[in-house]
């Protein structure tokens, strides 16, 4: 069985979206109920539902949105080989299963997408997120991309563009350090890491396995090491470049 995700009745909160001051600008999402669906196989479910649902003898609470309708509806999905799910509560879900098995649902209207890794020892819990938003007095854009813990990618429009890695009350006035694999390492000026040193380390995220990280938190004299799966990273990272070229 595969759990699947469903905005429909959502009442738990992203849990990581208040891990970190980064996030503030941030509005609240809502996780979703999980639904079982009959396949033993991720990307025949993708393609099987949409040829057999039957609104009035399926329990499923949403239906497929037939390519036809997006423009009606004010759809524009992220990816052409997507399905469109609209949910009983009205919410519209782009999904979209990647070869790596990592599960992506855009929230439509909310520009939100979240990445789930279905070989993980958790496949319900988001590796990757994605936000992005637009300030309505300056019409500057800013995306990120976070994993709820401590890696935080910020791409503006009227700004720099920086990474900043580091848990809950990660010290800002002092260095960290990042690795990718056996790459050599990258230490960061304050305030996180910057262009150009930044373009290299994307380069070897989109490519890399994993990254270890070395940072601070305040009023603590020792340094603190972390590591996590870059798997679903560059599925992330391409996704906000679609993304941010779209909102307005």
């Amino acid at each position: 069985m595969i759990a699947v995700y469903s905005p429909y009745g959502a009442s738990m909160l992203f849990k990581f979206l208040s891990l970190s001051v980064f996030l503030s600008f941030i509005p609240i999402v809502a996780f979703a109920d999980l639904v079982e669906l009959d396949s033993s196989d991720p990307l025949e479910l993708l393609v099987n539902e949409s040829l057999t649902f039957d609104p009035e003898q399926s329990d499923n609470p949403y239906s497929i949105v037939s390519a036809k309708d997006y423009k009606q509806l004010n759809i524009q999905p992220l990816y052409t080989d997507s399905i469109v799910k609209l949910y009983k509560d009205s919410s519209l879900v782009e999904e979209k299963l990647f070869p790596n098995d990592i599960y992506m649902s855009h929230y439509i209207g909310l520009d939100t997408v979240s990445f789930r890794d279905l070989n993980s020892d958790d496949p319900t819990e988001p590796k990757w997120v994605v936000y992005c938003s637009v300030d309505k007095i300056t019409d500057a854009k800013t995306c990120s991309i976070f994993n709820g813990l401590n890696i935080f990618y910020f791409k503006r429009s009227n700004k720099p563009s920086y990474l900043v890695v580091g848990g809950e009350n990660r010290d800002l006035l002092r260095s960290s350090y990042l690795r990718i694999d056996k790459n050599k390492p990258f230490k960061s000026i304050k305030l996180g890491f910057q262009r150009p040193v930044l373009d290299s380390i994307l380069k070897e995220m989109i490519s890399g396995k994993i990254i270890y990280i070395r940072y601070h938190k305040k009023y603590d004299e020792f340094t603190h090491d972390d590591e996590v799966s870059l798997k679903g990273f560059s599925n992330a990272y391409n996704t906000l470049n679609i993304l941010y070229l779209k909102v307005k």
